[in-house]
């Protein structure tokens, strides 16, 4: 699934902005052939040739994989499904025809219609907005398959349809229209029939809308271009045409930076650097918290306060735990630095999955939360951990997974420090891991 970034104000012409777009989720994660950039997944079977003995010699058996046909995303619950069914076109460039489900349900739909349910309870679909409603089935029915589907609703019963470009926003004269955005499958005869909005031949890559009242017998409008999704056409050239199969509108799914930008946008067009090549915006992964410092409000165990550090060790400052590398799981290059320690000191690593208010433990504050682990020792003096800390840990009971976070602090002996309690801890490092 791919998102295209920054279109301007729809109608967008062919040349109205650079045809792009950037993959968002992958069907296996493992990312498109060719880039090797991984994206989430959704644990699917993707196409691929596979070789059984006896090895066929011409051709070689291809698993198709598996087809995913809708995507919706959405913040809210909707008031109902809308969806619409599969006719019996043929695809004139793979030839192979539809399922015909239009003709066997009961009773018969045109496949150009929309159909909805209820969102509670089963119920029998009912036509939400006809065919010809939608400017489609001009030859008959049956003769047109819509493909992708968007609708808003304004919450009124029934379809609204609108009149002009934009009067489904809230501010709209008379209350909002409903927004009914769609394409149309290839095969369907209103391919190549000039749109009502920009006297273009309409494809099976362009985005549509309905023709507005009082406009009925035209065909639909195109608001979006297959051009402006990244995807070929027969108006710029191609001998075949990119079919559009799914589309959603208006939510971010994964925008680590907070910016409003999908990630996948942010490093396709430059904005976010992707250094390890993980599908992660680089800023992301070097975002570490500090916290469980030794301010004088702390309070430290003897008068020993250094806000910046863990409590003062007997060097007169507090050990100070950093973090470099980054967050990424599947990169493994985290690095926990231990500093200003005493130089003869030597000292054991501790993380957990939780954390508790600052406890005085020996000469400095413990903040990690029940059932730390230990995981390797340290020094003597300044002490290093990583890179293979991921590696390290996943072979334990207690891995370092994607999306967990990970608390760390360091544990070292300082017989001569401030409290004479012969210990002390540096600040604690709180790290959210990354794919």
């Amino acid at each position: 699934m791919y998102t295209t970034p920054l279109l301007p104000l729809f109608p967008v012409p062919p040349a109205g902005t650079p045809g792009r777009n950037a993959l968002v989720i992958d069907g296996n994660g493992l990312g498109s052939t060719g880039t090797g950039v991984p994206r989430r997944g959704l644990g699917l079977l993707e196409p691929h040739v596979r070789f059984l003995p006896p090895q066929p010699v011409n051709p070689p058996w291809f698993n198709p994989g598996d087809d995913l046909d809708a995507l919706h995303i959405s913040a809210g619950a909707p008031i109902a499904l809308f969806f619409s069914v599969d006719g019996l076109l043929v695809d004139p460039q793979t030839t192979i025809p539809g399922s015909g489900t239009s003709v066997a349900i009961v009773p018969a739909r045109s496949p150009a219609a929309i159909l909805v349910v209820p969102f509670a309870g089963a119920a029998t679909a009912q036509e939400y907005a006809t065919a010809s409603t939608l400017g489609l089935d001009a030859a008959g029915t049956g003769t047109d398959d819509l493909d992708v589907l968007i609708v808003h609703e304004n919450g009124v019963p029934g379809y609204q349809k609108s009149t002009a470009l934009y009067d489904w926003l809230p501010a709209a004269p008379g209350g909002p229209k409903d927004m009914v955005v769609f394409s149309v499958r290839r095969g369907s005869n209103v391919i190549g029939t000039l749109d009502f909005l920009q006297n273009l031949p309409i494809e099976e890559g362009d985005l549509l809308v309905p023709p507005p009242l009082g406009l009925a017998t035209l065909p639909p409008g195109i608001v979006i271009t297959a051009e402006n999704l990244g995807l070929r056409t027969r108006r710029a050239g191609y001998a075949q045409a990119d079919d559009l199969d799914a589309g959603g509108t208006g939510e971010v799914c994964y925008d680590c930076n907070s910016n409003g930008i999908e990630d996948a946008v942010d490093i396709s067009t430059g904005s976010s650097a992707d250094v390890n090549g993980n599908g992660i915006p680089d800023e992301c992964e070097s975002s570490y918290t500090s916290s469980c410092e030794c301010p004088a409000s702390a309070p430290p165990p003897c008068s020993n306060d250094d806000a910046n550090a863990g409590c003062k060790n007997s060097t007169g400052v507090g050990g100070k735990l950093a973090a470099s590398g980054t967050t990424s799981v599947s990169t493994d290059d985290l690095v926990l630095n231990a500093t200003q320690l005493p130089g003869a000191a030597t000292g054991i690593w501790l993380r957990s999955a939780l954390t508790q208010p600052p406890s005085p433990l020996k000469d400095g504050l413990f903040c990690l939360g029940s059932r730390f682990v230990r995981f390797g020792q340290g020094g003597p003096g300044a002490a290093s951990k990583g890179p293979g800390m991921v590696t390290q840990s996943n072979s334990t009971s207690s891995p370092m997974t994607v999306g967990s976070t990970w608390n760390f602090q360091y544990y070292y002996r300082n017989v001569s420090g401030p409290c004479h309690l012969g210990a002390n801890l540096t600040n604690m490092v709180s790290v959210t891991f990354t794919p």
